[in-house]
């Protein structure tokens, strides 16, 4: 599944995820003044950027490019089981912050926190099930005949 988006920086993306850091959690909540649940919360931060994403976590399975995690960048996004880590089932996801030397952090809407910023604990490792890239510099899939390429990797 391809994303558009278009000439957004993610690193202003996460800058305006992060000023979404203690909504609290609603489940299949997507306003910031009720509160978020993980995708809703992806879904309000690409909107203000006027970028369409899936409304379900699951459905981000094959958005963009598959990344390893040592490379992620912030923006990308990352995927986890829910709270069945021996699911394979993707039922959480996030947004990666930061990763400094393999040190990698994620602002996600967590169930028991609100929106808050993770790192790869023993919580989310076994749980973990991939980074997308979505902002992909110089893919645009409105046109044809440019390529993807997952850029830094």
């Amino acid at each position: 599944m391809d994303i558009n988006t278009k000439n957004v920086n993610p690193v202003d993306l996460v800058a305006f995820a992060k000023l979404q850091l203690g909504v609290p959690y609603l489940w299949g909540g997507m306003d910031k003044k009720k509160g978020f649940d993980c995708s809703g919360f992806i879904s309000y931060v690409f909107s203000n950027f006027n970028i369409p994403v899936p409304r379900v976590t699951y459905q981000f399975t094959n958005a963009g490019v598959d990344i390893p995690l040592e490379f992620s960048k912030p923006g990308d996004i990352i995927l986890f089981t829910g709270s069945n880590a021996n699911s394979g089932e993707v039922g959480h996801m996030g947004i990666i912050t930061e990763n400094k030397k393999g040190v990698i952090q994620f602002i996600h809407a967590s169930s028991s926190s609100g929106v808050v910023i993770s790192g790869m604990n023993s919580y989310f490792i076994p749980r973990y099930v991939r980074v997308n890239r979505i902002f992909i510099p110089g893919y645009n899939p409105a046109k044809r005949g440019i390529t993807k390429s997952a850029g830094g990797r």
